[in-house]
């Protein structure tokens, strides 16, 4: 007789990232991106929220020390931005894989307890059956019903668990290579993109729309005329087509992504 599965069955790998701490990283690269330029968090706030001009961000006092040193800004400011952006992605992905493993260990803890909804009439135990037979015709059930919801729920996490790794690594990967193009593109597919890099590397880092207006948007193929400004960038119909390249090999993140 197959053996009826327990709560330890179903096996969960453990997820060591620290998404709290993640956050906070990114939180704080974001915030040191606008120090770099010489300025403070409203710049970021703007970077963040709309279409802008990096150069009319740039402080004064930074722009005096001529164009060298607005580039170099420039430069070390794309790094802490795409770090900023990279992290935040990354514990999204961590806290999306945690919540689903803690979901799925809460499933089968209920689904253990209420003997996976085995009953005696669907096990098809009768009135006269010898309670040793019943016993058995119900632990047969149990044994049964128990294996084909373990396997539903092994096969879900083991998959969400692949997606983890990939993601962990993706994150190591862009971190070491920095915003390259196809880094960039890649980011953006998976809906990493921020108003930050748009406004850095331009329609190379992908168009964020906000669900207000997506609809609206969506029809033109870019962001809506309305958010722009005196000093936005355009993206009407033809989008903006200006992007940047990757100026530099430095690292933007000593680490790597946890796993």
């Amino acid at each position: 007789m197959a053996s009826i599965p327990t709560a330890a069955s179903l096996s969960i790998p453990e997820s060591k990232a620290d998404v709290g701490s993640l956050r906070e990283g990114a939180t704080a690269l974001d915030a040191k991106s606008g120090a770099i330029i010489g300025r403070g968090s409203e710049v970021m706030e703007r970077m963040n929220s709309t279409a802008v001009e990096f150069s009319d961000l740039v402080s004064g006092h930074l722009r005096k020390r001529g164009t060298e040193a607005v580039d170099a800004a420039r430069r070390a400011m794309e790094g802490s931005v795409w770090g900023s952006a990279v992290t935040g992605q990354w514990a999204d992905a961590a806290e999306t894989y945690q919540k689903l493993a803690a979901s799925l260990q809460s499933q089968w803890s209920e689904a253990v307890a209420g003997g996976f909804g085995v009953t005696a009439a669907s096990a098809g135990v009768t009135g006269g059956m010898p309670n040793d037979v019943a016993a058995k015709v119900m632990d047969n059930a149990m044994a049964d019903a128990g294996a084909s919801q373990l396997a539903g729920l092994q096969s879900t996490i083991s998959a969400a668990y692949e997606t983890y790794k990939e993601e962990a690594g993706k994150a190591g990967t862009r971190l070491t290579q920095g915003p390259t193009p196809a880094n960039l593109k890649s980011l953006a597919s998976g809906g990493g993109t921020t108003w930050a890099l748009f406004n850095l590397f331009g329609a190379a880092a992908g168009v964020p729309r906000s669900p207000a207006r997506r609809a609206r948007s969506s029809r033109s193929g870019c962001a809506s005329s309305s958010t722009r400004t005196r000093r936005s960038r355009p993206t009407s119909g033809a989008c903006s087509k200006r992007s940047w390249r990757w100026r530099g090999t430095r690292r933007t993140s000593s680490g790597t992504a946890a796993s």
